[in-house]
């Protein structure tokens, strides 16, 4: 009964997140890219670098999921204007 109640409360998040991740087209190949400055500033032992580079990796992830986010709104609202 629990299990069931939590797969039903995680589903929605769960679901939003592979679908932007489909969207951010992040993969295996292009995973490291990304993380790229974290890893050589955590090689380095320099922490604050490795802080401002995941902030940095994060605001971009931002700006990319408020992309997909606003083109898909503008799609929903070009079906629902054609109705």
């Amino acid at each position: 009964e629990f299990l069931r109640a939590m797969g039903h409360l995680l589903e929605v998040p769960l679901t939003l997140s592979f679908t932007l991740h489909s969207r951010l087209h992040v993969g295996p190949t292009n995973r490291i890219s990304l993380h790229e400055a974290v890893v050589a500033a955590i090689e380095a032992g320099d922490a604050p670098a490795a802080g401002a580079a995941s902030l940095a990796l994060l605001q971009e992830v931002g700006r990319k999921v408020e992309d997909i986010v606003s083109s898909t709104n503008a799609s929903a609202e070009a079906v629902q204007n054609s109705l």
